[in-house]
Protein backbone atom coordinates (compact mmCIF):
# COMPACT_ATOMS: atom_id res chain seq x y z
CA UNK A 1 0.00 0.00 0.00
CA UNK A 2 1.23 3.51 -0.83
CA UNK A 3 2.14 6.04 1.90
CA UNK A 4 -0.80 8.07 3.26
CA UNK A 5 0.11 11.27 1.41
CA UNK A 6 0.43 9.39 -1.89
CA UNK A 7 -3.18 8.24 -1.83
CA UNK A 8 -5.87 9.70 -4.11
CA UNK A 9 -7.10 13.10 -3.02
CA UNK A 10 -10.57 11.95 -2.00
CA UNK A 11 -9.13 9.21 0.21
CA UNK A 12 -6.93 11.78 1.94
CA UNK A 13 -9.89 14.12 2.45
CA UNK A 14 -12.02 11.38 4.00
CA UNK A 15 -9.20 10.34 6.32
CA UNK A 16 -8.48 13.91 7.40
CA UNK A 17 -12.21 14.43 7.96
CA UNK A 18 -12.21 11.48 10.33
CA UNK A 19 -9.25 12.89 12.24
CA UNK A 20 -10.84 16.35 12.41
CA UNK A 21 -13.95 14.91 14.09
CA UNK A 22 -11.85 14.11 17.14
CA UNK A 23 -11.58 17.84 17.94
CA UNK A 24 -15.34 18.50 18.42
CA UNK A 25 -15.53 15.13 20.18
CA UNK A 26 -12.93 16.30 22.69
CA UNK A 27 -14.69 19.66 23.07
CA UNK A 28 -18.03 17.99 23.75
CA UNK A 29 -16.44 15.57 26.22
CA UNK A 30 -14.84 18.40 28.21
CA UNK A 31 -18.21 20.20 28.22
CA UNK A 32 -20.00 17.17 29.63
CA UNK A 33 -22.02 16.50 26.46
CA UNK A 34 -21.10 12.84 26.17
CA UNK A 35 -23.81 12.02 23.63
CA UNK A 36 -22.39 14.61 21.24
CA UNK A 37 -18.82 13.45 21.92
CA UNK A 38 -19.78 9.85 21.23
CA UNK A 39 -21.41 10.77 17.91
CA UNK A 40 -18.32 12.63 16.67
CA UNK A 41 -15.87 10.04 17.97
CA UNK A 42 -17.67 7.07 16.43
CA UNK A 43 -18.18 8.89 13.12
CA UNK A 44 -14.49 9.79 13.03
CA UNK A 45 -13.41 6.20 13.63
CA UNK A 46 -15.80 5.05 10.91
CA UNK A 47 -14.34 7.51 8.39
CA UNK A 48 -10.78 6.48 9.25
CA UNK A 49 -11.71 2.84 8.64
CA UNK A 50 -13.38 3.78 5.36
CA UNK A 51 -10.30 5.70 4.24
CA UNK A 52 -8.10 2.70 5.08
CA UNK A 53 -10.31 0.34 3.07
CA UNK A 54 -10.32 2.71 0.10
CA UNK A 55 -6.55 3.05 0.27
CA UNK A 56 -6.15 -0.74 0.12
CA UNK A 57 -8.67 -1.05 -2.71
CA UNK A 58 -6.95 1.67 -4.79
CA UNK A 59 -3.40 0.42 -4.30
CA UNK A 60 -2.80 -0.24 -8.00
CA UNK A 61 -4.76 2.74 -9.29
CA UNK A 62 -2.79 4.79 -11.82
CA UNK A 63 -4.80 7.41 -13.77
CA UNK A 64 -4.00 7.89 -17.44
CA UNK A 65 -4.07 11.69 -17.06
CA UNK A 66 -2.77 12.67 -13.64
CA UNK A 67 -3.57 16.37 -13.87
CA UNK A 68 -7.13 15.80 -15.05
CA UNK A 69 -7.58 13.10 -12.41
CA UNK A 70 -6.68 15.52 -9.63
CA UNK A 71 -9.00 18.15 -11.07
CA UNK A 72 -11.83 15.60 -11.22
CA UNK A 73 -11.10 14.45 -7.66
CA UNK A 74 -11.14 18.06 -6.48
CA UNK A 75 -14.56 18.55 -8.05
CA UNK A 76 -15.77 15.22 -6.68
CA UNK A 77 -14.39 16.06 -3.25
CA UNK A 78 -16.77 18.99 -2.88
CA UNK A 79 -19.67 16.70 -3.82
CA UNK A 80 -18.88 13.35 -2.18
CA UNK A 81 -16.78 14.21 0.89
CA UNK A 82 -19.56 16.35 2.49
CA UNK A 83 -21.72 13.22 2.63
CA UNK A 84 -19.10 11.67 4.90
CA UNK A 85 -18.67 14.84 6.93
CA UNK A 86 -22.41 14.95 7.62
CA UNK A 87 -22.44 11.68 9.62
CA UNK A 88 -22.44 13.39 13.06
CA UNK A 89 -25.25 15.71 11.98
CA UNK A 90 -27.56 12.84 11.08
CA UNK A 91 -26.85 11.17 14.41
CA UNK A 92 -27.38 14.28 16.52
CA UNK A 93 -30.31 15.81 14.61
CA UNK A 94 -32.86 13.05 13.93
CA UNK A 95 -35.12 15.35 11.90
CA UNK A 96 -32.34 16.16 9.45
CA UNK A 97 -32.87 14.49 6.09
CA UNK A 98 -30.16 13.15 3.80
CA UNK A 99 -30.40 16.18 1.51
CA UNK A 100 -30.37 18.58 4.49
CA UNK A 101 -27.18 17.11 5.92
CA UNK A 102 -25.56 17.10 2.49
CA UNK A 103 -26.59 20.72 1.92
CA UNK A 104 -25.20 21.77 5.30
CA UNK A 105 -21.79 20.24 4.77
CA UNK A 106 -21.49 21.37 1.14
CA UNK A 107 -22.27 24.87 2.36
CA UNK A 108 -19.56 24.64 5.02
CA UNK A 109 -16.95 22.93 2.84
CA UNK A 110 -17.36 25.45 0.01
CA UNK A 111 -17.20 28.36 2.46
CA UNK A 112 -20.75 29.52 1.71
CA UNK A 113 -21.90 29.55 5.32
CA UNK A 114 -25.61 29.00 4.67
CA UNK A 115 -27.10 26.84 7.40
CA UNK A 116 -30.20 24.81 8.08
CA UNK A 117 -29.35 24.26 11.76
CA UNK A 118 -31.08 26.28 14.45
CA UNK A 119 -29.11 28.44 16.87
CA UNK A 120 -29.91 26.14 19.80
CA UNK A 121 -27.80 23.28 18.46
CA UNK A 122 -24.87 22.04 20.60
CA UNK A 123 -21.81 24.34 20.49
CA UNK A 124 -19.64 21.42 19.36
CA UNK A 125 -21.83 21.10 16.27
CA UNK A 126 -21.22 24.74 15.34
CA UNK A 127 -17.53 24.20 16.05
CA UNK A 128 -17.60 21.34 13.55
CA UNK A 129 -19.26 23.56 10.96
CA UNK A 130 -16.57 26.20 11.40
CA UNK A 131 -13.81 23.59 11.25
CA UNK A 132 -15.19 22.16 8.00
CA UNK A 133 -15.33 25.65 6.48
CA UNK A 134 -11.78 26.35 7.64
CA UNK A 135 -10.56 23.07 6.11
CA UNK A 136 -12.33 23.84 2.84
CA UNK A 137 -10.58 27.22 2.70
CA UNK A 138 -7.18 25.57 3.09
CA UNK A 139 -8.06 23.04 0.38
CA UNK A 140 -8.83 25.84 -2.06
CA UNK A 141 -5.58 27.64 -1.25
CA UNK A 142 -3.70 24.41 -1.84
CA UNK A 143 -5.59 23.53 -5.02
CA UNK A 144 -5.10 27.02 -6.44
CA UNK A 145 -1.30 26.84 -6.46
CA UNK A 146 -0.86 23.10 -7.02
CA UNK A 147 -3.65 22.21 -9.49
CA UNK A 148 -5.32 25.30 -10.95
CA UNK A 149 -2.27 27.52 -11.49
CA UNK A 150 -0.25 24.96 -13.54
CA UNK A 151 -3.37 24.38 -15.65
CA UNK A 152 -3.91 28.15 -16.07
CA UNK A 153 -7.26 28.10 -14.30
CA UNK A 154 -8.75 29.85 -11.30
CA UNK A 155 -7.84 33.35 -12.51
CA UNK A 156 -4.30 32.56 -13.66
CA UNK A 157 -5.56 32.32 -17.23
CA UNK A 158 -5.55 36.13 -17.53
CA UNK A 159 -1.81 36.24 -16.76
CA UNK A 160 -0.62 33.94 -19.52
CA UNK A 161 -0.90 33.53 -23.27
CA UNK A 162 -1.75 29.86 -22.94
CA UNK A 163 -5.33 28.66 -23.24
CA UNK A 164 -7.25 28.10 -20.04
CA UNK A 165 -7.05 24.49 -18.92
CA UNK A 166 -4.18 23.51 -21.23
CA UNK A 167 -1.45 24.02 -18.65
CA UNK A 168 1.81 25.86 -18.72
CA UNK A 169 3.42 23.40 -21.04
CA UNK A 170 1.10 23.97 -23.99
CA UNK A 171 1.11 26.74 -26.54
CA UNK A 172 -1.65 28.91 -27.82
CA UNK A 173 -2.43 28.16 -31.47
CA UNK A 174 -1.07 30.80 -33.80
CA UNK A 175 1.59 32.04 -31.37
CA UNK A 176 5.19 31.01 -31.80
CA UNK A 177 6.49 32.74 -28.68
CA UNK A 178 6.19 30.80 -25.42
CA UNK A 179 6.58 31.95 -21.86
CA UNK A 180 9.12 30.17 -19.65
CA UNK A 181 7.65 27.17 -17.89
CA UNK A 182 8.59 26.69 -14.22
CA UNK A 183 10.51 23.52 -13.47
CA UNK A 184 7.96 22.39 -10.93
CA UNK A 185 5.26 22.52 -13.63
CA UNK A 186 7.35 20.48 -16.08
CA UNK A 187 8.55 17.74 -13.73
CA UNK A 188 6.42 17.35 -10.60
CA UNK A 189 2.97 15.79 -10.84
CA UNK A 190 0.01 17.33 -8.96
CA UNK A 191 0.49 14.99 -5.98
CA UNK A 192 4.07 16.16 -5.50
CA UNK A 193 3.04 19.79 -5.91
CA UNK A 194 0.26 19.39 -3.34
CA UNK A 195 2.64 17.90 -0.78
CA UNK A 196 5.23 20.58 -1.48
CA UNK A 197 2.82 23.50 -1.18
CA UNK A 198 0.95 21.98 1.77
CA UNK A 199 4.16 22.08 3.78
CA UNK A 200 4.50 25.77 2.90
CA UNK A 201 0.92 26.97 3.24
CA UNK A 202 -0.53 25.04 6.19
CA UNK A 203 1.87 26.36 8.89
CA UNK A 204 1.16 29.92 7.76
CA UNK A 205 -2.59 29.31 7.46
CA UNK A 206 -2.85 27.65 10.87
CA UNK A 207 -0.46 30.16 12.45
CA UNK A 208 -2.46 33.15 11.23
CA UNK A 209 -5.64 31.55 12.55
CA UNK A 210 -4.01 31.04 15.93
CA UNK A 211 -2.74 34.64 16.05
CA UNK A 212 -6.15 36.07 15.19
CA UNK A 213 -7.83 33.76 17.71
CA UNK A 214 -5.57 34.95 20.52
CA UNK A 215 -6.00 38.59 19.48
CA UNK A 216 -9.81 38.33 19.39
CA UNK A 217 -9.82 36.59 22.76
CA UNK A 218 -7.79 39.44 24.25
CA UNK A 219 -10.18 41.92 22.61
CA UNK A 220 -13.17 40.47 24.47
CA UNK A 221 -14.38 37.38 22.62
CA UNK A 222 -14.85 34.08 24.37
CA UNK A 223 -12.50 31.21 23.54
CA UNK A 224 -14.95 29.34 21.32
CA UNK A 225 -16.39 32.50 19.75
CA UNK A 226 -12.92 33.85 19.01
CA UNK A 227 -11.86 30.59 17.40
CA UNK A 228 -14.98 30.58 15.24
CA UNK A 229 -14.41 34.16 14.09
CA UNK A 230 -10.74 33.47 13.35
CA UNK A 231 -11.57 30.42 11.23
CA UNK A 232 -14.41 32.31 9.52
CA UNK A 233 -12.11 35.19 8.52
CA UNK A 234 -9.15 33.13 7.29
CA UNK A 235 -11.39 30.78 5.28
CA UNK A 236 -13.88 33.56 4.32
CA UNK A 237 -16.69 31.16 5.24
CA UNK A 238 -18.41 33.53 7.66
CA UNK A 239 -19.43 30.54 9.84
CA UNK A 240 -19.87 31.58 13.47
CA UNK A 241 -19.66 29.19 16.42
CA UNK A 242 -22.13 31.47 18.22
CA UNK A 243 -24.82 32.21 15.60
CA UNK A 244 -26.92 35.27 16.30
CA UNK A 245 -24.29 37.03 18.43
CA UNK A 246 -22.77 38.87 15.48
CA UNK A 247 -19.58 40.80 16.21
CA UNK A 248 -20.74 42.20 19.55
CA UNK A 249 -18.17 40.35 21.65
CA UNK A 250 -14.97 42.15 20.72
CA UNK A 251 -16.68 45.19 19.20
CA UNK A 252 -14.81 47.57 16.95
CA UNK A 253 -11.34 46.41 18.16
CA UNK A 254 -12.23 42.96 16.89
CA UNK A 255 -13.38 44.42 13.59
CA UNK A 256 -10.04 46.21 13.21
CA UNK A 257 -8.21 42.95 13.81
CA UNK A 258 -10.37 41.03 11.35
CA UNK A 259 -10.01 43.73 8.72
CA UNK A 260 -6.24 43.28 8.75
CA UNK A 261 -6.59 39.54 8.15
CA UNK A 262 -9.00 40.09 5.25
CA UNK A 263 -5.88 41.05 3.30
CA UNK A 264 -5.10 37.38 2.71
CA UNK A 265 -8.33 37.06 0.71
CA UNK A 266 -7.69 40.19 -1.34
CA UNK A 267 -4.26 39.38 -2.72
CA UNK A 268 -2.31 36.19 -3.29
CA UNK A 269 0.89 38.15 -2.59
CA UNK A 270 0.30 37.77 1.16
CA UNK A 271 0.65 33.95 1.26
CA UNK A 272 3.42 31.56 0.13
CA UNK A 273 3.09 30.22 -3.37
CA UNK A 274 2.14 33.71 -4.58
CA UNK A 275 4.13 33.54 -7.79
CA UNK A 276 3.18 35.13 -11.11
CA UNK A 277 2.57 38.59 -9.76
CA UNK A 278 1.82 41.34 -12.22
CA UNK A 279 3.87 44.22 -10.87
CA UNK A 280 6.29 44.69 -8.04
CA UNK A 281 7.03 42.36 -5.13
CA UNK A 282 5.17 44.43 -2.53
CA UNK A 283 1.57 44.21 -1.40
CA UNK A 284 0.94 47.89 -2.02
CA UNK A 285 1.96 47.45 -5.67
CA UNK A 286 -0.45 44.57 -6.20
CA UNK A 287 -3.31 45.72 -8.49
CA UNK A 288 -5.87 43.45 -6.82
CA UNK A 289 -5.20 44.94 -3.39
CA UNK A 290 -5.34 48.52 -4.66
CA UNK A 291 -8.55 47.86 -6.58
CA UNK A 292 -10.17 46.34 -3.46
CA UNK A 293 -9.24 49.37 -1.36
CA UNK A 294 -10.64 51.70 -4.02
CA UNK A 295 -13.96 49.84 -4.17
CA UNK A 296 -14.29 49.72 -0.38
CA UNK A 297 -13.44 53.42 -0.08
CA UNK A 298 -16.08 54.22 -2.69
CA UNK A 299 -18.71 52.29 -0.73
CA UNK A 300 -17.71 53.97 2.53
CA UNK A 301 -17.92 57.40 0.89
CA UNK A 302 -21.36 56.55 -0.48
CA UNK A 303 -22.53 55.78 3.06
CA UNK A 304 -21.60 59.30 4.17
CA UNK A 305 -22.95 60.88 0.99
CA UNK A 306 -26.32 59.23 1.61
CA UNK A 307 -26.90 61.85 4.30
CA UNK A 308 -28.66 59.56 6.78
CA UNK A 309 -25.79 59.19 9.24
CA UNK A 310 -24.90 62.77 10.11
CA UNK A 311 -25.03 62.05 13.85
CA UNK A 312 -22.21 59.47 13.69
CA UNK A 313 -20.40 59.81 10.35
CA UNK A 314 -17.12 58.21 11.44
CA UNK A 315 -18.84 55.10 12.74
CA UNK A 316 -20.88 54.79 9.55
CA UNK A 317 -17.73 55.36 7.47
CA UNK A 318 -16.01 52.51 9.27
CA UNK A 319 -19.09 50.29 8.98
CA UNK A 320 -19.30 50.84 5.24
CA UNK A 321 -15.60 50.16 4.69
CA UNK A 322 -15.51 47.01 6.85
CA UNK A 323 -18.70 45.57 5.37
CA UNK A 324 -17.53 46.28 1.82
CA UNK A 325 -14.23 44.46 2.39
CA UNK A 326 -16.07 41.62 4.13
CA UNK A 327 -18.42 41.03 1.21
CA UNK A 328 -15.63 41.47 -1.33
CA UNK A 329 -13.72 38.63 0.31
CA UNK A 330 -16.89 36.51 0.51
CA UNK A 331 -16.99 36.41 4.31
CA UNK A 332 -20.27 38.26 4.69
CA UNK A 333 -19.74 39.70 8.17
CA UNK A 334 -21.62 42.95 8.81
CA UNK A 335 -20.10 45.70 10.91
CA UNK A 336 -21.94 47.21 13.84
CA UNK A 337 -21.73 50.60 12.13
CA UNK A 338 -23.51 49.28 9.05
CA UNK A 339 -26.88 49.43 10.83
CA UNK A 340 -26.86 53.19 10.40
CA UNK A 341 -26.44 52.81 6.65
CA UNK A 342 -28.73 49.82 6.26
CA UNK A 343 -31.69 51.90 5.12
CA UNK A 344 -29.73 54.26 2.87
CA UNK A 345 -31.33 54.45 -0.59
CA UNK A 346 -28.00 54.19 -2.41
CA UNK A 347 -26.86 51.07 -0.52
CA UNK A 348 -29.55 48.41 -0.94
CA UNK A 349 -29.03 44.69 -1.06
CA UNK A 350 -27.93 44.94 -4.69
CA UNK A 351 -24.82 46.86 -3.59
CA UNK A 352 -23.76 44.01 -1.32
CA UNK A 353 -24.57 41.52 -4.06
CA UNK A 354 -22.38 43.45 -6.50
CA UNK A 355 -19.49 43.32 -4.01
CA UNK A 356 -19.94 39.57 -3.57
CA UNK A 357 -20.07 39.04 -7.34
CA UNK A 358 -16.79 40.92 -7.74
CA UNK A 359 -15.05 38.75 -5.15
CA UNK A 360 -11.46 38.88 -3.89
CA UNK A 361 -8.06 37.91 -5.24
CA UNK A 362 -7.13 34.89 -7.31
CA UNK A 363 -5.48 31.96 -5.51
CA UNK A 364 -7.33 32.94 -2.32
CA UNK A 365 -10.34 31.58 -0.46
CA UNK A 366 -12.77 34.12 -1.94
CA UNK A 367 -15.21 33.51 -4.77
CA UNK A 368 -16.95 35.62 -7.40
CA UNK A 369 -15.49 37.11 -10.54
CA UNK A 370 -12.16 37.95 -8.78
CA UNK A 371 -10.45 41.32 -8.68
CA UNK A 372 -7.80 40.45 -11.25
CA UNK A 373 -10.41 39.60 -13.89
CA UNK A 374 -12.23 42.84 -13.10
CA UNK A 375 -8.96 44.71 -13.44
CA UNK A 376 -8.35 43.09 -16.82
CA UNK A 377 -11.82 44.13 -18.00
CA UNK A 378 -11.30 47.71 -16.79
CA UNK A 379 -7.88 47.88 -18.43
CA UNK A 380 -9.30 46.58 -21.71
CA UNK A 381 -12.21 49.05 -21.57
CA UNK A 382 -9.87 51.97 -20.87
CA UNK A 383 -7.59 50.95 -23.75
CA UNK A 384 -10.53 50.72 -26.16
CA UNK A 385 -11.75 54.16 -25.05
CA UNK A 386 -8.28 55.60 -25.67
CA UNK A 387 -8.25 54.07 -29.15
CA UNK A 388 -11.44 55.95 -29.99
CA UNK A 389 -9.47 59.18 -29.49
CA UNK A 390 -6.10 57.95 -30.80
CA UNK A 391 -6.71 54.98 -33.16
CA UNK A 392 -3.02 54.45 -33.90
CA UNK A 393 -1.74 54.84 -30.35
CA UNK A 394 0.61 52.19 -28.97
CA UNK A 395 -0.20 50.78 -25.53
CA UNK A 396 2.26 51.43 -22.74
CA UNK A 397 3.45 49.52 -19.65
CA UNK A 398 5.15 46.64 -21.48
CA UNK A 399 4.19 43.28 -22.99
CA UNK A 400 2.71 41.95 -19.74
CA UNK A 401 0.20 44.77 -19.47
CA UNK A 402 -0.68 44.42 -23.17
CA UNK A 403 -1.37 40.72 -22.72
CA UNK A 404 -3.49 41.48 -19.64
CA UNK A 405 -5.74 43.94 -21.42
CA UNK A 406 -5.97 41.87 -24.63
CA UNK A 407 -5.95 38.10 -24.00
CA UNK A 408 -6.60 38.67 -20.30
CA UNK A 409 -9.56 40.92 -20.99
CA UNK A 410 -10.99 38.44 -23.48
CA UNK A 411 -10.84 35.43 -21.16
CA UNK A 412 -12.10 37.56 -18.25
CA UNK A 413 -15.12 38.54 -20.34
CA UNK A 414 -15.76 34.87 -21.15
CA UNK A 415 -15.71 34.01 -17.45
CA UNK A 416 -17.97 36.97 -16.61
CA UNK A 417 -20.42 35.78 -19.25
CA UNK A 418 -20.38 32.25 -17.80
CA UNK A 419 -20.93 33.69 -14.33
CA UNK A 420 -23.95 35.68 -15.46
CA UNK A 421 -25.28 32.70 -17.40
CA UNK A 422 -24.90 30.47 -14.32
CA UNK A 423 -26.73 33.03 -12.19
CA UNK A 424 -29.57 33.27 -14.69
CA UNK A 425 -29.83 29.49 -14.99
CA UNK A 426 -29.97 29.03 -11.22
CA UNK A 427 -32.63 31.73 -10.89
CA UNK A 428 -34.66 30.09 -13.65
CA UNK A 429 -34.46 26.73 -11.92
CA UNK A 430 -35.51 28.20 -8.57
CA UNK A 431 -38.47 30.02 -10.07
CA UNK A 432 -39.59 26.83 -11.80
CA UNK A 433 -39.49 25.16 -8.38
CA UNK A 434 -41.96 27.69 -7.00
CA UNK A 435 -39.85 30.55 -5.60
CA UNK A 436 -40.52 34.19 -6.36
CA UNK A 437 -38.19 36.41 -8.34
CA UNK A 438 -36.62 38.23 -5.39
CA UNK A 439 -35.97 35.12 -3.24
CA UNK A 440 -34.59 33.32 -6.29
CA UNK A 441 -32.23 36.23 -7.01
CA UNK A 442 -31.01 36.42 -3.42
CA UNK A 443 -30.50 32.68 -3.01
CA UNK A 444 -28.88 32.17 -6.40
CA UNK A 445 -26.44 35.04 -5.86
CA UNK A 446 -25.55 33.88 -2.35
CA UNK A 447 -24.93 30.30 -3.51
CA UNK A 448 -22.98 31.18 -6.66
CA UNK A 449 -20.71 33.66 -4.87
CA UNK A 450 -20.33 31.37 -1.81
CA UNK A 451 -21.56 34.16 0.48
CA UNK A 452 -24.40 32.60 2.47
CA UNK A 453 -25.07 35.66 4.70
CA UNK A 454 -25.85 37.62 1.54
CA UNK A 455 -29.27 35.98 1.30
CA UNK A 456 -30.52 37.72 4.44
CA UNK A 457 -28.44 40.91 4.35
CA UNK A 458 -30.02 44.34 3.96
CA UNK A 459 -33.53 42.94 3.59
CA UNK A 460 -36.78 43.26 5.44
CA UNK A 461 -36.98 39.60 6.42
CA UNK A 462 -34.29 36.89 6.45
CA UNK A 463 -34.60 33.95 4.14
CA UNK A 464 -34.72 30.59 5.89
CA UNK A 465 -32.76 28.00 3.94
CA UNK A 466 -34.48 25.19 5.87
CA UNK A 467 -37.87 26.15 4.41
CA UNK A 468 -36.75 25.53 0.82
CA UNK A 469 -38.12 22.52 -1.07
CA UNK A 470 -35.85 19.55 -1.64
CA UNK A 471 -35.40 20.31 -5.33
CA UNK A 472 -34.25 23.85 -4.57
CA UNK A 473 -31.71 22.54 -2.05
CA UNK A 474 -30.28 20.12 -4.60
CA UNK A 475 -30.02 22.90 -7.18
CA UNK A 476 -28.29 25.17 -4.68
CA UNK A 477 -25.85 22.38 -3.78
CA UNK A 478 -24.78 22.21 -7.42
CA UNK A 479 -24.61 26.02 -7.56
CA UNK A 480 -22.37 26.23 -4.48
CA UNK A 481 -19.97 23.68 -5.95
CA UNK A 482 -20.03 25.53 -9.27
CA UNK A 483 -19.26 28.81 -7.54
CA UNK A 484 -16.41 27.30 -5.56
CA UNK A 485 -14.71 25.55 -8.50
CA UNK A 486 -15.70 28.20 -11.08
CA UNK A 487 -17.50 27.47 -14.32
CA UNK A 488 -14.36 27.79 -16.43
CA UNK A 489 -12.72 24.98 -14.44
CA UNK A 490 -15.66 22.66 -14.99
CA UNK A 491 -15.75 23.55 -18.69
CA UNK A 492 -12.07 22.64 -18.98
CA UNK A 493 -12.68 19.40 -17.07
CA UNK A 494 -15.61 18.31 -19.23
CA UNK A 495 -14.46 19.61 -22.61
CA UNK A 496 -10.96 18.22 -22.92
CA UNK A 497 -12.04 14.56 -23.40
CA UNK A 498 -14.36 15.80 -26.13
CA UNK A 499 -11.46 17.64 -27.78
CA UNK A 500 -9.31 14.52 -27.65
CA UNK A 501 -12.09 12.40 -29.12
CA UNK A 502 -12.71 14.95 -31.87
CA UNK A 503 -9.03 14.96 -32.79
CA UNK A 504 -8.93 11.15 -32.91
CA UNK A 505 -11.93 11.09 -35.26
CA UNK A 506 -10.50 13.73 -37.58
CA UNK A 507 -9.30 12.38 -40.97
Amino acid sequence: MRPPLNQPLMVILIGLGGLAMLLPAAHAATSGQYRVARAFFQSGILLLALALLLAVALTGFRPANVARSHLAQLAGGFVVVPLALALPLWRLLPGLTLVDGWFEMVSCFTGTGATLIAEGAPPSLHLWRGLVGWSGGFLMLLAAVSILAPMTLGGFEVLTRHEAGRGAGGTTPGRARQQPVPQIARIADPSERMRRYARQIFPVYAGLTLVLWLALTLAGDGALAGLGRAMAVLSTSGIMTDPGAGLAGSGWPGEVLMLGFFTFALSRAALPGSHRRISGPGLWQDPEFRLALAIAALVAAAVIWAGLVAHAPLQALWGGFFTAISFLTGTGLVSGGWDMAGDAPLLPWLALAALALIGGGIATTSGGLKLLRLGALLSHARHEAERLVHPHAVGRAGAGARDLRRQGGQVAWIFAFLLILSLAGTMLGLTLLGLGFEPALRLATAALTNVGPLAGAASAGPLLWAELPTGAKLLLIATMVLGRLESLTLVALLARPLWRRRQSLAP
